[in-house]
């Protein structure tokens, strides 16, 4: 490697030289002849023949114009043989003096080519060399280490022979009662390696946190009910005209008939949610100028009839006369909610119902109305249950009975069936409206979805939507608008 490195010091110096004489015939040529290129032109016999045929015109207008003087025709013409001759000759001088320089040049260029390419490959034996001693070296020191294990290995080896000898000397010694027991100390760890509190603790308070979130979101995302307001505005296409929490909500109606909320506990925030689906149910645009509202849902037990008494209660509280229709001839429920009064204040038949009037057994409504006890409040039971329910309720008798009862009363109400019959959509197209009631328990977001496109299908108004048993989740809206509603409803003490 050092005779590599030698070559390779001589070869730049001798790159060197070639650069300078490179740059001194780019020089030369830019200049004047030197002698080298002097000497070329001498010893040049077509320079040296032009030279004698211009020594002689010169000597030819000389002897011219002695004779002739200056303007003579001879003497121009010996003058410009003259000039031409001297031109050629300059021409020739030229032409010499580049080919000599174009000669050294091109020479000192090769010679710089074959130089820099030898450099170049030098420089490539020296830099194998440089890596062959780099992987020497390394070589040499993992021989050096791997030596030095084997002196530590070594020395273990002969620990363990030495104790190995100490033992077989114990077993085998023959007064066995005087052995003494030589206890190898083992020395303690520095340090604890296992587990790392401070790096365990946390490490695990983050994953807790993660899975925990990660399990409350995939539960959330698993619940597709409808359990608040916003879950109505986000999945269904309809206006929400009222929200009416859960009784575990409100401690007011603790004991008291749902059936009859607004009647039994008219103070507390369930029946305020009652009257403010009222108002919503009355200023509505979409439910402008309508008086025939069926009510229904998308399954049964949703809780259609508890709206139908309760929303009724807050507009005879309001003075407004309304009559129930009890159209689920499926699960019948307003007989057994609304029982007949004595029968001598009852003014319609104490057997007939909705079924009788469809079926032609008698032909005059105020046969099948009847009073409720309440003022302002009438009756229609379904009676008893027809073979054909669907066909009934969407004749034309039917759509009779409403035209006919219509202006003597403020609303009139149909608790009908749930969507899930094909009962209510015979009513649907008979009525001016629909409402349709979702229990945040119950109802889930694709059965909310159907039972509005089925109405839709059947061009059927819907009026609005309830939703109800609305939870007073933590930190919710309705929690916030409970305890605000009970301030409210504090008595202020008089000082």
């Amino acid at each position: 490697m050092t005779n590599l490195e030698e070559q390779q010091s001589a070869l730049q110096s001798e790159i060197a030289r070639l650069k300078s004489d490179v740059e001194f015939m780019k020089n030369r040529a830019e200049s004047d002849y030197d002698a080298v290129v002097r000497e070329q032109i001498e010893r040049d016999p077509v320079a040296s023949q032009m030279r004698q045929r211009l020594t002689e015109w010169e000597v030819a207008l000389a002897t011219q114009l002695a004779s002739f003087g200056e303007n003579h025709r001879r003497v121009k013409e010996i003058r410009d043989a003259r000039d031409q001759a001297r031109k050629d000759l300059e021409d020739r001088q030229k032409q010499i003096g580049d080919i000599v320089r174009q000669s050294e040049y091109i020479l000192n260029r090769e010679n710089l080519d074959s130089r820099t390419a030898e450099l170049n490959a030098r420089k490539e034996q020296l830099e194998a060399a440089q890596k062959s001693h780099t992987e020497l070296r390394n070589a040499r020191a993992e021989y050096e280490e791997a030596e030095t294990k084997r002196d530590e290995l070594q020395k273990q080896f002969e620990s363990f022979d030495t104790l190995i000898k100490k033992v077989n000397t114990l077993v085998t010694s023959p007064d066995r009662t005087k052995i003494q027991y030589e206890s190898i100390l083992i020395r303690n760890p520095l340090e604890k390696d296992w587990p790392r509190w401070y790096i365990h603790v946390p490490a695990g308070f983050v994953l807790g946190l993660m899975l925990g979130l990660g399990i409350a979101f995939l539960l959330e995302l698993s619940n597709n009910l409808l359990r608040t307001p916003r879950d109505v505005m986000r999945h269904v296409t309809a206006p929400l005209l009222g929200m009416i929490c859960d009784q575990q909500a409100d401690d007011e109606t603790d004991g008291v008939d749902l059936l009859q909320v607004v009647r039994q506990a008219p103070y507390s925030f369930m029946s305020d949610n009652y009257r403010q689906f009222r108002t919503n149910l009355r200023l509505s645009e979409s439910a402008s100028n309508k008086k025939i509202l069926l009510v229904t849902s998308p399954t049964s037990g949703d809780g259609k009839t508890t709206i139908v008494l309760n929303l009724t209660a807050t507009f005879i509280a309001e003075g407004k006369k309304v009559l129930v229709i009890d159209t689920n001839f499926r699960r019948p429920g307003l007989s057994g909610n609304l029982p007949r009064p004595p029968q001598g204040q009852d003014q319609g038949h104490a057997d007939f119902g909705l079924s009788n009037y469809l079926l032609g057994q008698c032909s005059d409504p105020r046969d099948i109305i009847r009073q409720s006890g309440t003022e302002g409040l009438d009756v229609i039971d379904c009676g008893p249950i027809p073979p054909n329910p669907a066909e009934v309720l969407g004749s034309v008798t039917m759509k009779k009975l409403l035209d006919s009862v219509r202006e003597s009363y403020d609303y009139i109400f149909l608790d009908g069936p749930a969507l899930l019959v094909s009962d209510a959509k015979a009513l649907a197209s008979l009525v001016d409206g629909t409402l349709v009631v979702f229990n945040a328990k119950r109802t889930r977001r694709g059965e909310a979805q159907r039972t509005l496109r089925e109405l839709r299908e059947i061009q059927a108004t819907v009026v609005g939507t309830v939703l109800l048993c609305v939870e007073n989740l933590k930190g919710g809206y309705f929690e916030k608008l409970y305890k605000a509603y009970k301030k409210y409803q504090e008595i202020p003490q008089k000082a």
